[in-house]
């Protein structure tokens, strides 16, 4: 007995080390895949209303996804997750007699992170002549003052910019109160600083539980809510209805966003 012991115990180490290795390996070359799929599950997780019926919807062939009907004006949000852009592709990519008119790109997130992909992003959009706008990532239990410190340590925002806008999308064990001050105190450093009163980025179900407030009337909204109806609530600006599309300039999917309104009012929107 105890021989069979110190023969099948190697062997189980063995088999398990290499299961180990052949997993990493796995990863390694599939990790932007399964970032995909976890993604997929925590915004079906973060959104979780009943699906409603396809409605004014087309399919475009172009994108890969179908795309709203009563919408005429379409911009991506993008970070280093798309690799490295070829923008002059992405610039002429059209699909359904559209072209991407805006783009809003990952500058930072937290107290220190830095995307490094940014500078490379933010000068080619301006390059190609695509209204551009930068984000934030807010993490609630950051400082959110230190926060700001870090994307204005980043982001040189210009004449004919798009609005800041911060990232709100991870919910937290604070109170209410406490969650809306950290917000709140990012959105004022952000609207002194740049001159511009900046957008808030989050999902429809932490709208209701948080924003859905009168510390947040005069703010607009950019909304996640991958369905195939749009944001249900009057103060929304952007609406992110998927983040599957397929364009010319990325190897990897892209979230696809409309505005609620035309190019004029889009324009209108831009630092003076």
């Amino acid at each position: 007995m105890s021989k069979r012991k110190k023969v099948f115990r190697p062997l189980v180490w063995i088999i398990l080390l290499t299961m180990v290795v052949l997993l990493s390996l796995v990863v390694r070359k599939h990790h932007r895949t399964i970032y995909r799929e976890v993604r997929k599950v925590y915004h079906n997780m973060a959104t979780h209303e009943r699906s409603t019926p396809p409605k004014k919807l087309r399919p475009s062939l172009a994108l890969g996804v179908a795309v709203p009907s009563d919408y005429h004006v379409f911009g991506l949000d993008v970070s280093r997750h798309q690799g490295k852009i070829d923008w002059k592709k992405l610039s002429k990519f059209s699909f359904e007699g559209y072209k991407f008119e805006f783009v809003y790109i990952k500058a930072s997130e937290g107290k220190s992170w830095v995307d490094r992909k940014f500078d490379y992003n933010w000068q080619k959009a301006k390059k190609y002549n695509i209204l551009r706008g930068a984000y934030h990532f807010y993490r609630p239990k950051v400082n959110s003052t230190i926060q700001m410190e870090n994307f204005i340590s980043v982001v040189d925002m210009q004449k004919g910019d798009l609005p800041p806008v911060l990232d709100v999308e991870v919910e937290s064990s604070l109170s209410k109160s406490k969650y809306r001050e950290g917000v709140l105190n990012c959105l004022k450093i952000m609207e002194t600083t740049y001159g511009i009163q900046p957008i808030v980025y989050t999902n429809q179900q932490l709208y209701r539980e948080y924003f859905k407030h009168k510390s947040f009337e005069k703010y607009h909204f950019w909304i996640s809510r991958l369905k195939s109806s749009p944001p249900r609530m009057d103060n929304w600006l952007f609406w992110q209805f998927t983040y599957e599309g397929v364009i010319s300039g990325s190897n990897e999917y892209v979230d696809i966003n409309v505005f609620n309104g035309d190019i004029t009012q889009l324009k209108s929107l831009t630092k003076k």
